[in-house]
């Protein structure tokens, strides 16, 4: 369950970092994973644009209505976002424009159909990408993808942000060219290749980026673990799942071993394909 957020956003972040983001989590999405971003007033001027992507009528109407009344709410203070959002360090970025932030912000979540809105930590009913309805301001909008379940974050940034969940591992992600070198020990993923023209989004740069995740969640395996998959160390952090895993992987070979006639599998979606390999182990069976 993959979180993303945005802060101190720039122009690089709407044309480089957060569509490589929006590609990751298109990866999580059909992968069958459940991915999240939120920022409720930065998809002001863009809400029509996710409407269309919603899955059914209500969660389109939903999306548009959260805006609004985040907007009213924000109007209802006395405060004129002309000037607060995009704030002073959006601006010297070069963003001139909410909509124009909007139209970046809503990038880093990909291009698949969204399945639902969430309240603030509320925790999605099925996998798919959602959107929750929640604060712009960092810290409260990841405490919010926290308490929803995400076990990752991706968090993009323009001139740098060194807010970080202590909950969830936080992957920090900047395309501008000078921000990585100013600060070194914030940014973990460098995409100024990306911005520079030097690296395809679509090839090089993503596969590094999604590995990056994967070994972030310690979910790298060698041949050789894959090899005797679902067994797998006791002291690894992922042996518990292993562990039921294991029992769910022998009880369907069982059942079909039990039927003793030949099967043709189609194992959709096998990742690195360990069950696939077990199912092949069952006599007459093609996978």
């Amino acid at each position: 369950f993959l979180g993303v957020e945005c802060g101190h956003s720039d122009a690089t972040s709407g044309v480089v970092a957060n569509p490589l983001a929006g590609r990751v989590v298109d990866r999580v999405v059909d992968a069958g994973g459940t991915a999240v971003f939120g920022e409720t007033i930065e998809w002001l001027g863009a809400e029509h644009l996710l409407a269309r992507r919603a899955s059914t009528p209500e969660t389109a109407a939903a999306i548009v209505a959260a805006v609004h009344r985040r907007e009213a709410s924000v109007a209802a203070t006395g405060v004129d976002l002309t000037g607060e959002n995009p704030g002073a360090e959006n601006i010297r970025g070069g963003l001139s424009s909410i909509e124009e932030k909007s139209l970046g912000a809503i990038a880093k979540g990909g291009s698949r159909a969204i399945t639902g809105l969430l309240g603030i930590g509320e925790a999605p009913k099925a996998a798919g990408l959602h959107v929750m309805d929640a604060p712009g301001f960092s810290p409260e909008s990841m405490t919010g993808f926290v308490a929803a379940g995400t076990q990752a974050l991706l968090f993009t940034t323009g001139a740098g942000n060194s807010y970080c969940s202590a909950l969830a591992p936080t992957l920090k992600i900047s395309a501008r060219p000078d921000t990585h070198a100013r600060l070194p020990a914030q940014i973990d993923f460098d995409a100024s290749a990306l911005f520079a023209g030097r690296e395809d989004p679509g090839n090089t740069l993503f596969e590094k980026r999604y590995i990056s995740i994967r070994s972030m969640e310690n979910r790298l395996y060698t041949d050789e673990e894959v090899m005797r998959l679902p067994d797998i160390a006791s002291s690894h952090i992922h042996a518990r799942e292993w562990m039921i895993r294991k029992r769910s992987c022998c009880r369907l070979v069982q059942y079909l071993a039990a039927r003793k006639k030949r099967l043709d599998i189609l194992e959709a979606g096998c990742g690195n394909g360990w069950l696939a390999h077990r199912l092949s182990e069952i006599p007459g069976t093609s996978v």
